[in-house]
């Protein structure tokens, strides 16, 4: 009988564990305790330019930007919505999401809530979080994913990889149907 509710215990506790790896962090706490000031800007508008061209355009109906000693934080809790452009100054990927926060120092912005990015060629990504690194040019992932391509397939991965304009990915663990060409299979 104590055997069983040792195991009873163990699962419902690994069980309690697991959904709480989901979850998000609600940061409020951890700022009240720090001391910190806040700025916040409506309807903001950040622009990314590299030798006068037009790179990314980060936009979102507030944020809000938190000033600790020697850090700054810039969130988006009201979504925030991103485009991507080539070296011609077309739009070429785009990126929504419900949440996102910025960090200056690192370079980096983390989506969440219903991220998706799709191109110009009609492929989309779909999961929960999405990190963009602005010095690798990169948008990453370690959470589940659904991939859309534009032939129609539909792939599912935990994690992935890709560049701003989702033409070139890696996906780390694949599930789905996809077309392959085969280039030494001429008939």
């Amino acid at each position: 009988m104590k055997v069983l509710q040792y195991i009873t215990i163990a699962v419902l506790s690994g069980l309690a564990f697991t959904s709480c790896m989901e979850t998000e962090v609600n940061f409020e706490p951890i700022r009240a305790k720090r001391g910190y000031s806040l700025e916040i800007a409506n309807d903001v508008k950040i622009i990314y330019s590299d030798s006068s061209l037009l790179r990314v355009i980060v936009s979102g109906p507030e944020l809000k930007r938190y000033i600790y000693k020697f850090r700054v934080e810039e969130e988006f809790s009201k979504g925030v919505h991103v485009e991507f452009y080539d070296e011609q100054g077309s739009a070429m990927a785009w990126l929504d999401a419900k949440y996102a926060i910025r960090q200056p120092n690192e370079k980096t912005i983390i989506a969440r809530d219903s991220v998706v990015l799709f191109n110009i060629e009609g492929g989309r990504i779909e999961t929960t979080e999405l990190i963009w690194d602005e010095r690798t040019h990169t948008l990453w992932t370690e959470r589940f994913v659904k991939i859309i391509r534009p032939t129609g397939d539909t792939l599912t991965s935990y994690g992935m990889k890709t560049n701003e304009s989702f033409t070139d990915y890696e996906l780390y663990s694949v599930e789905g149907d996809m077309s392959v060409e085969n280039p030494d299979n001429e008939n």
